[in-house]
């Protein structure tokens, strides 16, 4: 267990987080993450990445995307608030029962922004380019250099992938599991 104090909540986070990222609807120019954090009850609070290795200031990936839903572990949906002024924050009220929420995000690709170049996710009929910095969100004040994640993709049919995560496993249909990283690497 990873403990850690947010805004003066404790909160306990396990041991691991879980990153599903759809890429089948490439042809829209949509990615669907499924992203489970783990939690405990009360307040919980979790980001979109904001600052980003190699740019020289806040990106502006937020402004890409097309939805975001929060459910608890029983599947109830959960009520988020955006902050005011950290446009990358959100909080939830996490219920007793659940011991983990579930965020799903759908990232518009191709849509660029203000600094995209080289941190954006975009694709065609010949290539996909996914930048998980755009389809990730994770838990606020917890040290992401140690926090453990599982990552999986899948791909449009026919796609094959090149990636510097380690040992991909196909679990399906164009589904690849990679081994465990933390949240930094990814």
């Amino acid at each position: 267990m990873v403990g850690c104090i947010l805004a003066g909540i404790n909160c306990c986070v396990a041991a691991e987080m879980k990153v599903d990222i759809d890429t089948t609807q490439l042809s829209r120019h949509l990615l669907h993450s499924r992203i489970q954090l783990p939690v405990k009850p009360g307040s919980f609070s979790f980001r979109h990445p904001e600052w980003i290795p190699g740019i020289h200031g806040p990106s502006e990936q937020i402004r890409n995307i097309g939805g975001l839903t929060v459910t608890g572990a029983n599947g109830e949906r959960l009520e988020w608030r955006r902050d005011a002024e950290q446009l990358t924050l959100f909080t939830v009220e996490v219920p007793e029962s659940s011991d983990h929420v579930v965020v799903e995000l759908t990232y518009i690709a191709n849509q660029p922004t203000r600094v995209s170049t080289g941190v954006d996710s975009y694709g065609n009929a010949d290539v996909l380019a996914i930048n998980m910095n755009t389809c990730i969100v994770y838990p606020d004040g917890v040290d992401l250099r140690s926090l453990p994640v599982d990552v999986s993709v899948t791909l449009p049919p026919d796609y094959r992938f090149a990636t510097a995560l380690r040992d991909a496993n196909q679990v399906g249909d164009n589904k690849f599991q990679f081994e465990e990283t933390t949240v930094e690497t990814l």
